[in-house]
């Protein structure tokens, strides 16, 4: 809920939710990355980067591969000036989500302004292609999410981020 209230701009909703369930997580003894994702990207468009940072430093700290995350590092790194980091981060990301919109465009643009467009016309080109595969919803006409361990059979994103509040619902 909070990525969607983020995604139509109540900033406002958008933290309840993230807060509410960083709460229910914590109450149950949990945390896990998505919340903390959400609450970084929450702090950067509200300009509070260092709290973002920390989120999402935090969010890696749980998973290392929510390539999201390194969207936010990303974004974050390219604000404060260190062109050559930002575009680490969204390396790393795109070694994981090839074909992610979002992270393709934040990455081609950085490397149009560093006036590297050829590169940029390359990394869009690919993420054009990898995403127009028929039956493709990610890199390789895969139809699986993109996380490590959740393959056709596994659990998909959206399960495992609320399997700890609904265990015997997904069983």
């Amino acid at each position: 809920i909070g990525f969607t209230r983020l995604a139509l701009g109540d900033e406002k909703g958008a933290e309840e939710a993230f807060k509410t369930s960083l709460k229910t997580a914590a109450r149950n003894g949990l945390d896990f990355a998505p919340p903390h994702e959400g609450m970084a990207r929450l702090l950067l468009r509200k300009g509070k980067l260092d709290d973002a940072r920390v989120e999402a430093e935090h969010a890696l700290e749980l998973d290392s591969h929510w390539i999201r995350t390194y969207w936010v590092l990303g974004k974050l790194a390219d604000r404060e000036g260190h062109e050559a980091l930002a575009l680490t981060h969204y390396e790393r990301a795109l070694i994981y989500a090839p074909g992610d919109p979002e992270i393709t465009e934040a990455a081609a643009e950085l490397l149009i302004r560093l006036n590297r467009r050829d590169e940029a016309r390359e990394v869009t080109a690919r993420s054009e292609a990898l995403r127009s595969r028929p039956g493709s919803r990610e890199p390789g006409g895969d139809p699986a999410p993109v996380l490590p361990g959740a393959g056709a059979t596994g659990p998909t994103a959206i399960q495992r981020m609320i399997e700890p509040f609904f265990p015997k619902t997904l069983a």
